[in-house]
């Protein structure tokens, strides 16, 4: 009850570079699809599923380099179900070797602290200002 049925948010750096996040629980499956363009190239990712949790999923991802588009092919199925295995997996090998896990707390924080900046923004009915 307190996710926004359509949400979307500009972020801007302070490099010049911005993020355009878009989230609607307006519709039918649940998709998720990210686009990055920079100066050298882009890459495009997608998932879509019956369910959140489904264990049949479409996915895939492609970069282009500038000049040439690359398909990246998968050995398994990905999504939340299988991914929630490998984060586990990964959490307990880290703890055993002392490796610093591949998200770290700071990580963690930023995406919080985004979304209540996005939730701020709203509530103002106004560009908010992120104090990091």
């Amino acid at each position: 009850p307190d996710l926004h049925e359509n949400f979307t948010a500009l972020v801007d750096c302070a490099d010049g570079a911005y993020a355009v996040v878009t989230q609607t629980l307006a519709a039918f499956e649940h998709h998720q699809t990210v686009k990055v363009t920079g100066t050298r190239g882009a890459a495009w990712a997608w998932w879509s599923g019956a369910l959140d949790r489904t264990l049949h999923p479409t996915f895939g991802l492609k970069w282009f380099d500038g000049e040439t588009v690359h398909v990246e092919t998968f050995d398994r199925p990905t999504g939340e179900v299988f991914e929630l295995d490998d984060q586990l997996t990964a959490f307990v090998e880290s703890i055993r070797t002392g490796q610093p896990p591949a998200a770290t707390g700071h990580d963690g924080r930023w995406s919080v602290a985004l979304c209540l900046w996005a939730e701020a923004s709203i509530a103002a009915g106004e560009r908010v200002a992120c104090q990091w």
